[in-house]
């Protein structure tokens, strides 16, 4: 068994995605595995109105497989809520897990600091 914890605490520099009012109503979808197992998905608080969205908040995944870590990586998708249509996919942080594993069942492993948002389509979004 594993345990694993993200923070999500915010973002710099989103993309405008509601063009009237010139901002984003951002939030963040985390998922570990391959996002089949609803366990396994976490969304943090929708911040509306911001470019540079705070949300400082804790999410905790027990994995009962291990092998989970080692087969697909954590993936954090900010997304701009929408009211009326589909909420749109703004960028995704993707990053390996598996390096984070330790021998020492006491050890706790950990990646800190800010990530770029990769768009598919645009690049480096924010």
């Amino acid at each position: 068994a594993a345990l694993v914890m993200v923070r999500v605490y915010g973002a710099r520099n989103l993309p405008v995605m509601d063009s009237t009012r010139n901002t984003t109503d951002a939030y963040v979808l985390i998922r570990l595995g391959d996002g089949s197992n609803q366990n396994l998905k976490r969304e943090t608080r929708i911040c509306y109105n911001s470019l540079d969205p705070v949300w400082n908040q804790s999410f905790r995944f027990k994995l009962m497989d291990e092998s989970l870590i080692y087969e697909n990586p954590l993936r954090l998708t900010v997304f701009d809520k929408d009211t009326f249509t589909a909420n749109d996919p703004i960028g995704t942080v993707v990053i390996a897990l598996e390096s984070m594993i330790s021998s020492d069942d006491k050890a706790a492993q950990r990646l800190q600091g800010w990530f770029p948002v990769y768009d598919t389509l645009k690049g480096i979004v924010g």
